[in-house]
């Protein structure tokens, strides 16, 4: 069992206040009488300020074997007193920088990581660019927010974090990393952190299908397939199971096999008509078939049920300039970097 610091501290306390009892030889009179001669030390004999030497010097001692486990974390949470005070202000530099003082004297409490981790996603959701300031377009920025984000969740982890929000949370990291760099180590790693976080969470559909969403990322749809069946296992045929079946669509998609893929599409109106992503995915295929004017319906379709997402907008963009419908692919372009798409992903309309 693990002793405590307090156990410690009272241990000493006694051993010192019963110090002349414990010494006593009165008990072991008889197997001591042939060193009866020889000088004992007893707590007793010792005047007022011997005793306060000797008290002072246990607690000194006691004191510095227990400064790491005691003070330092006190002083790391003086640190970052006012961390929620700087977050609810938006002052995310001031947090960014509490956090990380805290986490140089006390890098073994999780939460520092996780709360750091918690910073830069905001920066990166609300488009602000203030912790990675400084840095040269919305790619690099983007990227270095995502690298605080991965490597954030990751040292929370082996600082001893035992939640699986944590795991999930990094797994979501490492997936998105992983794809914007393109990098196999960062994504093998979001997949074992998602099947981590699925042996927690065994019952979790949200799990899986984000789990599915990475694979499909990462170029498995087959892999992918076998994750989505087991969260149809949980949801059946309920609204839930909307996003593993259309996720199931797009990894057929993905093999070639587009009959399948709109099956599984048609299955998914069924069961939500407004499913936006239904919509923009049959553009696509309507597109890749020449049928422009249909394509341009299904992408308006998808923006009129999801004004904020980008890729129906960057489409409904590339047909309308194929047509010579500048004017109308210009605003859809406009309108898709107001709403945060990358330039990256405006190839198709911008040269």
């Amino acid at each position: 069992a693990r002793v405590t610091d307090l156990i410690l501290f009272w241990a000493i306390v006694a051993v010192v206040c019963k110090f002349d009892t414990i010494t006593s030889q009165q008990p072991h009179q008889k197997e001591t009488e042939s060193l009866s001669a020889s000088p004992t030390f007893k707590f007793s004999t010792l005047t007022v300020v011997g005793r306060l030497c000797l008290i002072s010097l246990l607690i000194s001692t006691f004191g510095l074997l227990t400064w790491h486990n005691t003070f330092v974390p006190v002083l790391a949470i003086s640190k970052s007193s006012d961390v929620n005070d700087d977050f609810n202000r938006r002052d995310l530099t001031a947090s960014l920088n509490s956090l990380n003082e805290s986490i140089n004297l006390d890098p073994n409490q999780y939460m520092y990581h996780s709360n750091l981790a918690h910073i830069y996603q905001t920066d990166l959701d609300n488009g602000y660019g203030i912790v990675c300031s400084g840095l040269e377009g919305v790619v690099e920025t983007n990227k270095c927010l995502m690298d605080g984000i991965y490597d954030s969740y990751i040292s929370a982890i082996n600082a001893g974090d035992p939640r699986w929000q944590t795991r999930y949370n990094a797994a979501q990291s490492a997936a998105e990393l992983g794809g914007f760099l393109n990098s196999e180590l960062i994504a093998m790693n979001a997949i074992r952190l998602y099947k981590e976080s699925i042996d927690m969470v065994p019952h979790s559909y949200i799990i899986k299908n984000s789990f599915a969403k990475a694979l499909l990322t990462f170029g498995n749809p087959k892999a992918a397939r076998e994750v989505l069946v087991k969260s149809l296992d949980i949801t059946g045929t309920s609204t839930a199971s909307v996003e593993a079946r259309f996720l199931q669509g797009l990894s057929h998609a993905d093999e070639g096999d587009i009959a399948k893929a709109i099956d599984a599409w048609n299955e998914v109106l069924q069961l939500d008509p407004s499913y936006a992503p239904v919509y923009h995915n049959f553009g696509l295929i309507s597109e890749d078939n020449g049928e422009f004017e249909l394509a341009i319906d299904y992408y308006s379709t998808s923006i009129m049920l999801a004004p904020t997402e980008t890729d129906s907008y960057i489409r409904r963009a590339a047909v309308y300039l194929a047509a010579g419908m500048n004017k109308l692919s210009e605003a859809d372009t406009a309108t898709a970097l107001e709403l945060g798409a990358y330039k990256r992903d405006l190839s198709p309309v911008i040269k």
